[in-house]
């Protein structure tokens, strides 16, 4: 995004100095490319700029897709007082073969033309689609209150399933932005949408019940602890009083038994005859 921000700012050099000469120049040429960069071109600044900006970013496009964004110019209740637009679309290439001559591997097409006309105007300042660079810009300087400009993304031919790109539009429109889908006014595809809410909610269900699964575990975990305790309380007390009372049964039966021996023994010296008879 950033730099379809920048290239779509950039403006145009007249002449490079060389030293010793001035070399004329223009747009996509080798020596200026997209031009020089400007910030106040580049982004809505208060004070030094009326234009509106609108970006879409971290979008991607299906092999064979084609999307269609419509921009609606106004002047803003005055505000704004362009007459240019601009859009830069730029995405990230694989690399090509290598020794290639033709090393674009995803190519992707941008377009612009306003609803109720029949010209076309081509990225780059070609008059036909670009299937070499993976950076176009158009530019249009006509735009008036009241147009409606329809952008055109074509996913002509791909390597792969589908390919992410980024989008920047500035003019006297209202400010849109997008981050991971775009939204065109024609065909969506809305399945990527669905998957990912529905595996948000699965993911949320999972996530509840594994807390609820180890909240319960601790509970179970803490209350056969604490009936552990409890037993273990238990069968230490009940041992103790029975110790107790053996210690003191034996003790009894040990006092019982002197006192019984020696009743028997006075009973006995006092049934023995003393001799004097």
């Amino acid at each position: 995004l950033l730099k379809a921000i920048l290239i779509n700012g950039a403006q145009e050099i007249s002449y490079i100095d060389n030293a010793f000469r001035s070399t004329a120049t223009q747009y996509y040429d080798n020596n200026q490319g997209f031009g020089r960069v400007s910030l106040v071109n580049s982004l809505p600044l208060a004070g030094a700029n009326t234009f509106a900006a609108s970006f879409i970013d971290k979008a991607t496009i299906k092999d064979g897709q084609t999307l269609d964004i419509d921009f609606n110019i106004t002047d803003n209740g005055g505000r704004c007082t362009e007459n240019e637009f601009r859009v830069t679309l730029v995405w990230a290439d694989p690399p090509g073969a290598t020794g290639c001559v033709r090393c674009l591997v995803n190519d992707l097409d941008l377009s612009v033309q306003k609803t109720g006309g029949s010209r076309i105007y081509y990225p780059n300042g070609r008059g036909s689609r670009d299937t070499t660079n993976n950076v176009e810009r158009v530019i249009l300087g006509n735009a008036v209150p009241g147009d409606t400009i329809r952008v055109t993304i074509d996913a002509s031919n791909l390597d792969r399933s589908e390919q992410p790109f980024a989008l920047y539009v500035t003019g006297c429109t209202p400010n849109r932005s997008y981050s991971g889908e775009a939204k065109p006014k024609g065909n969506v595809d809305r399945s990527t949408r669905i998957l990912i809410i529905v595996c948000s909610v699965i993911g949320f269900l999972l996530l509840f019940l594994a807390a609820c699964w180890i909240m319960d575990s601790k509970k179970r975990k803490n209350h056969q602890e604490e009936r552990g305790k409890q037993k273990a309380a238990a069968a230490g007390g009940a041992a103790r009083p029975t110790s107790q009372a053996h210690s003191l049964n034996h003790r009894d039966a040990h006092h019982s038994g002197g006192r019984g021996n020696g009743g028997q023994q006075q009973h006995h010296n006092h049934e023995q005859p003393t001799g004097r008879y």
